[in-house]
This record gives structure tokens, C-alpha cells and sequence, in this order.
């Protein structure tokens, strides 16, 4: 059996533009530190910002629990 060629098409430079200024958006809304902020972080936790997106809770979430 011969495999189906992939139908899956890159992004355009367009939709990525648009993607990146809808979460630029949604920042105006819902601060990443603000969630941050409410979760019980300690000092020395290990924590990983999982996820389809631009990572925009990786550098809160790093300042949150150090080195």
C-alpha cells in the first residue's frame, strides 16, 4: 500500500502575524504574571509551561520559583 501525501500546509506569514497579534491581544486582558501570581509557587519548584503557544508564562513562571 502506498501512503496518502500529506494534505497539511504551512502557516502563511499572514495567519502567523495574525496569530501573534491575537495573543498580544489576549495579553491585554489576562497578564501571564497575574495567573502566575495565584498559583502557590515555591522557591527551588520545578515547572514547565507546556503547550501549544508562544510561551509567554515561561519567563513569569521562572522569576516565580528561581534557580
Amino acid at each position: 500500500m502506498v501512503p496518502e501525501k500529506s494534505t497539511v500546509k504551512p502557516m502563511s506569514n499572514a495567519h502567523f502575524i495574525a496569530m501573534t497579534w491575537l495573543f498580544k491581544f489576549a495579553d491585554l486582558f489576562t497578564r501571564a504574571e497575574a495567573r502566575v501570581e495565584a498559583i502557590p509557587l515555591q522557591p527551588g519548584m520545578v515547572v514547565v509551561d507546556y503547550g501549544c503557544g508562544p510561551g509567554r508564562y515561561a519567563i513569569p513562571l521562572a522569576k516565580a520559583v528561581g534557580k
